[in-house]
């Protein structure tokens, strides 16, 4: 009998990204389906209920934390292992807000090839021990007291929202200089190709 293929859902609103994402990894043995904004991810998963989801941040309709925050209160996915992908060069406050909402790692779309990314699924999965979700009340139960919640002072809001329109406008700057390194590499793959064909037609 076959074994049953892993699922994966991609959750990135670069469609060329995305589907070279998906190409890879069907290539490696798994099903792969994607979602190119939050609103359709979100009701994908729930939909899906995938082995793992790859969840950009920034995304249009609604957000990756949004989505990732969710999922994780959900009992039916909230098992549902979530790998971050992101364009912010290391550790941020937004990244760190996503570890602790329950992505269980995040990874930097320009410094990682398509090979680190499935090996990165793939030993999360191996880690991963699917077991389903425990009954709200009883996991209500035996989870620990919330932390006091502390009131914020007024004044400090305007300088987290400053804070957060920063990483925002980051995060879209990495973004656009992920797409354009990706242009000039295939730009230089396009000249590589017309001078072997320049050579082959002058020796011709």
């Amino acid at each position: 009998m076959a074994k049953e293929k892993q699922r994966i859902l991609i959750i990135e609103d670069y469609a060329v990204l995305a589907r070279m994402y998906q190409n890879k990894l069907r290539a490696d043995g798994f099903e792969v389906e994607v979602a190119l904004d939050g609103e359709e991810g979100e009701r994908m998963i729930k939909e899906l209920k995938p082995d793992l989801v790859l969840l950009d941040i920034m995304l249009p309709k609604k957000d990756g934390l949004e989505v990732l925050e969710e999922v994780k209160k959900a009992p039916e996915t909230a098992h549902i292992p979530v790998i971050l992908l992101t364009n912010l060069g290391g550790p941020s406050e937004t990244i760190e807000r996503g570890l602790q909402l329950g992505a269980v790692a995040y990874l930097v779309k320009a410094k990682y090839a398509p090979r680190q990314v499935i090996n990165l699924i793939k030993e999360t999965l191996s880690k991963e021990v699917k077991k389903p979700a425990l009954p709200l009340t009883l996991a209500e139960e035996e989870a620990p007291p919330p932390p006091p919640k502390v009131e914020e002072k007024k004044e400090e809001k305007p300088e987290r929202e400053k804070k957060a329109l920063k990483e925002a406008a980051e995060e879209e700057v990495r973004k656009a200089t992920t797409l354009l390194e990706m242009a000039q590499k295939q730009a230089q793959e396009a000249m590589e190709k017309l001078k072997e064909l320049r050579k082959e037609l002058e020796e011709k």
